[in-house]
């Protein structure tokens, strides 16, 4: 039996640029109570200019004074899980959803032999498999 393991560590972040006029303009999401807000998610130009998921929105700010931030969805996100899940379907009826975090053992490409080791053996799958 063949398995993968699918990540979207990005799958919220993506969801909402998918709609936004410009996409490469620094984004945040962000979570938690007004006090205490916290990034959750940014893009890459946000990331570029030095915002990381976790931090707190005050010293986001003190980064990067323009960053745009959205209120982070957590139902909108599982909705597109169900979706990529329910588009999976198409190719196994063994489909499992709902982990948030894999230890990093797990989904560390060095516990297969590398990026590199990965992509080596990986082969299409034919009609006859």
């Amino acid at each position: 039996m063949l398995w993968a393991c699918i990540l979207l560590p990005q799958l919220a972040i993506d969801a909402v640029l998918r709609r936004r006029p410009d996409p490469e303009r620094p984004l945040a999401l962000v979570t938690g109570p007004a006090h205490l807000r916290r990034l959750h998610a940014v893009n890459a130009s946000a990331a570029a200019a030095g915002l990381a998921p976790g931090m707190r929105l005050s010293a986001a700010h003190a980064l990067l004074a323009d960053v745009a931030t959205v209120e982070h969805d957590p139902q909108g996100e599982a909705r597109w899980h169900r979706f990529l899940a329910a588009w999976a379907y198409r190719h196994s009826s063994l489909i499992c959803g709902g982990i948030t975090s894999v230890p990093s053992s797990v989904a560390n490409p060095a516990w297969l032999g590398g990026r590199n080791s990965c992509a080596q053996r990986a082969r299409p799958v034919s009609s006859e498999d």
